[in-house]
């Protein structure tokens, strides 16, 4: 297929060929994936977040098409898992995002991205006066993202550009925007935002990515996809919460209620992201986004009042801080319907195929039980035992 012109001429195209070429393997249920080798040449060489999940969707249709004019049907499984994996990191990857911007940010203010930068090897226990327990935290996750290296007992910055580019990097947050950003667009979507409020998130929107250097052969977001996703997730959680998810759904565009600078910035941002396509459509990663991101993405901004304190949290711990877990469980809920309408459905078809008759449901939640609120709608009347 590499001979194929509209394959040759493409990189993206030209990796997707050999790795859907790999033989998959199976699950014990049947389900296939994608051999290490194939999976690793995937992960590490073919972008596959935000707007480039949407390029990669693309090319491997034009990888299954060029090869079915070969008499080549094999490939289907392989890219059942790519298409999979890409749908999967539109949701996982833009909170995980939201969270590195916070911590390189809190890096930036004490002065650790610079010593970083400097080529030093940084001990959490030995950066007085931060706590070394909560330092920990924050370096193991930029070690889990590629940033760093482990040097001995220490951490160092990574020798690739994305690594520097995200130390060099000092984003900041604006004063006028609310500690919850989501509630800002929230307040958009209902047309209840005060003037002062669309100015700073229109700012936000416009202010340009920063400069971003990737690092071929690494799995390693840089600035600006953590830009970029940090601009994301509020704003599909504002959508979620103004109650406007499924008219968005519904017309296949994210529309303000009149056309102004915010709508025009909003749609570059989105599009930016993969959401929309260069018309305003929703593309099919942004439909993946709307129908299935709100969940998770406000299960971790949840702790935004966290993150906002992250410098205090160095300095005196974790306790110094007060987390609303309302939100987050209200979050949980909203991602995990899904799950548990299918759950109720096994049971409802064990009954009805045994005639089984049960007194009483147990569901081990914190807060509001969704698949307790569920099975009490489906019962109704009848008597059971919570």
């Amino acid at each position: 297929m590499s001979r194929i012109p509209a394959i040759a001429a493409d990189a993206r195209s030209r990796e997707l060929a050999v790795i859907l070429a790999v033989p998959t393997g199976r699950t014990s249920k049947g389900h296939p994936y994608l051999q290490e080798p194939a999976w690793v040449r995937f992960r590490d060489w073919v972008p596959h977040i935000l707007a480039e999940g949407q390029r990669t969707l693309a090319a491997t249709d034009a990888v299954l098409e060029a090869a079915a004019a070969l008499g080549l049907h094999s490939l289907q499984d392989a890219a059942r898992v790519v298409k999979q994996v890409v749908l999967t990191a539109s949701i996982t990857a833009p909170p995980d995002l939201w969270l590195l911007r916070y911590v390189l940010a809190s890096c930036a203010r004490t002065g650790l991205s610079q010593r970083l930068l400097e080529g030093e090897v940084v001990h959490a226990d030995r950066c007085p006066p931060l706590r070394a327990e909560e330092l920990q935290v924050d370096l193991r996750f930029l070690l889990s993202r590629g940033l760093l290296f482990c040097a001995g007992d220490g951490f160092r910055i990574a020798d690739h550009d994305a690594a520097r580019a995200s130390f060099a990097w000092r984003p900041t947050l604006d004063p006028r925007l609310p500690s919850s950003i989501a509630s800002a667009w929230a307040r958009v979507f209902t047309a209840a935002a005060a003037p002062p409020e669309r100015a700073a998130l229109l700012d936000l929107l416009n202010a340009p990515l920063p400069a971003s250097a990737k690092a071929p052969g690494r799995f390693t977001p840089a600035p600006a996809d953590i830009e970029l996703g940090f601009r994301l997730l509020p704003i599909v959680l504002g959508l979620r919460a103004a109650d406007r998810t499924s008219d968005a759904l519904a017309k296949g565009r994210v529309e303000l209620d009149n056309d102004t600078p915010l709508q025009q910035a909003l749609a570059n941002t989105l599009a930016a992201a993969g959401v929309l396509d260069d018309g305003g459509a929703l593309t099919l990663v942004g439909r993946r986004v709307l129908e299935r991101g709100s969940g998770p993405f406000g299960i971790v901004e949840a702790y935004h009042s966290y993150l906002n304190q992250l410098d205090d949290i160095l300095a005196r711990g974790r306790g110094v801080v007060w987390v609303e877990r309302g939100a987050n469980v209200a979050a949980s809920q909203d991602a995990n319907r899904h799950t548990f309408e299918l759950a109720n459905d096994a049971l409802d078809r064990f009954c009805s195929d045994t005639g089984f008759c049960y007194s009483v449901f147990i569901e081990h939640a914190l807060g509001k039980g969704e698949a307790t609120r569920q099975r009490a709608v489906r019962t109704g009347e009848r008597e059971l035992r919570y």
